[in-house]
């Protein structure tokens, strides 16, 4: 976090020489150009990342305001914790086939994404990976995704429906808390636990299935369904 919130950046070079890093047209990278670390604060509105990266490292796009649409190429395999969180104004990304591995916070705070499709090359999206994308109505989960983790859609008040597919055998604490318009929900047979207040303050649901194979469900899970 050296550089962050130094909302005036609009640029880091890097000397040639530098053992550790580089940079290519103002944006930090590692020495060997396959991950990026850093983008300036006060950047383009629009950002393509090289083919020849690999992982977006941690917060690498946190809090850049100004982003409004980001391009990541087919290499890429992660995307680190935090690695676009408050990036209020970017409104459309493709995740690529490519990438296993969403982690932490990562796209969190996202206010202005409407949907968004996690690629069938995903297994694993971690804590609060997409809280508090405020207008997000839809998202589709693939079958590659064993667990959905604590917060992961906490706060998308927008999310009307959501399906969760048979390869999900857990449901994290506060997983959907407070989707507020969430009307319907189907739990697989694959379901083994529910976490705590996983659907809590969802106002709206009006219809939950309850599988055979859920032997655990934690204290508020459905607290304050109000329907």
């Amino acid at each position: 976090m050296a550089f962050h919130i130094c909302t005036n950046l609009e640029s880091i070079n890097v000397d040639v020489n530098n053992n550790i890093y580089s940079s290519i047209d103002g944006v930090l990278f590692n020495k060997e150009q396959d991950k990026i670390i850093f983008f300036p604060d006060n950047r383009f509105d629009s950002y393509e990342i090289p083919d020849s990266v690999t992982s977006i490292g941690d917060m690498a796009f946190y809090g850049c305001d100004n982003l409004t649409n980001i391009i990541i190429p087919d290499s890429v395999t992660s995307i680190g914790n935090g690695a676009f969180y408050g990036c209020y104004n970017l409104t459309n990304i493709i995740i690529p086939d490519s990438v296993t591995s969403i982690e932490n916070y990562a796209f969190s705070g996202c206010a202005n994404f409407t949907s968004i499709t996690i690629p069938d090359s995903v297994t694993s999206i971690g804590e609060s990976a997409f809280s508090a994308c405020f207008i997000l109505t839809s998202i589709t989960i693939p079958d590659s995704v064993t667990s959905i983790s604590d917060e992961t859609f906490s706060k998308c008040y927008k999310l009307t429906d959501i399906i969760i597919p048979n390869s999900v055998t857990s449901i994290g604490n506060m997983a959907f808390y407070a989707c507020v318009n969430l009307t319907n929900i189907t739990i697989p047979n694959s379901v083994t636990s529910i976490g705590f207040s996983a659907f809590r303050s969802c106002k709206r649901l009006a219809n939950i299935t309850i599988s055979n194979s859920v032997t655990s469900i934690r204290g508020e899970t459905f607290f304050l369904v109000l329907h």
